[in-house]
C-alpha cells in the first residue's frame, strides 16, 4: 500500500548547524506503516539527523499527520471463466514475487487457485443432475463436477471424503448396502491439483433423503508469469486475466496477497465473478 502524503500548515523548515534555512515541503514528507513521518529527496538525506527528530515532534504535537490515503491503483483483473455465483467460490493467493530467472527485467510470482463449491441439502435422487450437471457446460449451477454415472439411480450417499481417480472421476458409495450412490467427474482433471469431495449430513432437521456435497480443488503453480497465469496449462480453465481495462494483456504482476473473486450472480443474465488486483 503506498504511504500516505502529510498534511499540515505549509513546509517543515528548520535552521542546520550553519545558519542556512532548510525548507521541506509536505509532498516529499510521508507516513511509513509504522505511522513515522519521513522526508525523501537529498536535501532531506543531506539533512535526516536534524530533520527526524523534529518531523516526529511536529507529528507528537499534532502539528503534521497522515493526508488520505491515495486509491489504490488497478494492475489486474480476474474473471471467472463460469458465469453465475459459483465463480464467487474461487480465491486466488500470490506470494514470493521475484526477478525471472530468465530474464530480470521481468517478474515471477507463485500463485494458488483454489475453489470450494457447496451444494446444500440436496436430494438424492436424478434432480442433482440438473444443479450439478450430468456432462461439462451443463447444470443450473455448474461447478467443479458433474455426475458421471449415466442413467443409474441416484441413490443417498454415504457420509465421508472421497478423492478421485486417476481420470478425475469420484466413486461415491450408498449410505447404506452395497453399490455405489452415484459418480462425479471433474469437468477440469489436471494431475498437479489437489481434489476431493465431502458428503455431509443435510443442514435441514430433519431432512431425511437429502445431504449437502463440497467439492474442493487447489493447485500452486512456482514461478508463473503473470501474462501465463490464465495459460489452458495452468488456471486457464477456472479465469480469464486481463489489464486494469479488463480487455488488455496483464502487463503488471500483482503483489503478495490474495483475493476473492465476487459478483458472481445466478440470474437470468448470469455474469461471471471477477476480482481486481491493486498495486502495492
Amino acid at each position: 500500500m503506498a504511504n500516505a502524503v502529510a498534511r499540515g500548515n505549509g513546509p517543515v523548515e528548520v535552521v542546520n548547524a550553519s545558519g542556512a534555512l532548510i525548507s521541506i515541503p509536505l509532498s516529499s514528507i510521508t507516513f511509513d506503516d509504522t505511522g513515522r513521518a519521513v522526508g525523501s529527496g537529498q536535501l532531506y538525506a543531506d539533512n535526516q539527523a536534524l530533520l527526524d527528530p523534529y518531523l516526529a515532534r511536529l507529528v507528537r504535537d499534532g502539528l503534521l499527520e497522515p493526508g488520505p490515503q491515495p486509491p489504490p491503483v488497478p494492475i489486474l483483473v480476474i474473471t471467472a471463466k463460469t458465469a453465475g455465483a459459483i465463480g464467487n467460490d474461487i480465491s486466488i493467493g500470490f506470494a514470493n514475487l521475484r526477478p525471472d530467472p530468465s530474464d530480470n527485467t521481468r517478474k515471477v510470482f507463485d500463485a494458488t487457485l483454489t475453489q470450494v463449491d457447496t451444494y446444500r441439502d440436496l436430494v438424492a435422487d436424478n434432480s442433482i443432475k440438473a444443479v450439478l450437471g450430468s456432462s461439462t457446460g451443463t447444470g443450473s449451477r455448474p461447478g467443479l463436477v458433474f455426475v458421471s454415472s449415466g442413467a443409474a439411480p441416484i441413490s443417498l450417499p454415504k457420509v465421508g471424503t472421497y478423492a478421485p481417480d486417476g481420470g478425475g472421476e469420484f466413486t461415491i458409495p450408498k449410505s447404506t448396502g452395497a453399490g455405489n450412490a452415484f459418480k462425479l467427474k471433474l469437468r477440469a482433471v489436471d494431475a498437479a491439483a489437489t481434489s476431493s469431495v465431502e458428503i455431509l449430513s443435510s443442514t435441514e432437521d430433519p431432512a431425511p433423503g437429502r445431504f449437502t456435497l463440497v467439492a474442493s480443488w487447489s493447485r500452486t503453480i512456482v514461478g508463473v508469469k503473470v501474462t501465463d497465469l490464465d495459460s489452458a496449462a495452468n488456471f486457464g480453465p477456472f479465469i480469464t486475466v486481463k489489464g486494469p481495462d479488463g480487455t488488455s494483456p496483464p502487463t503488471t504482476p500483482p503483489p503478495p496477497g490474495s483475493v476473492v473473486l465476487s459478483g458472481g450472480s445466478d440470474q437470468a443474465a448470469a455474469q461471471p465473478a471477477s476480482a481486481t488486483v491493486t498495486a502495492p
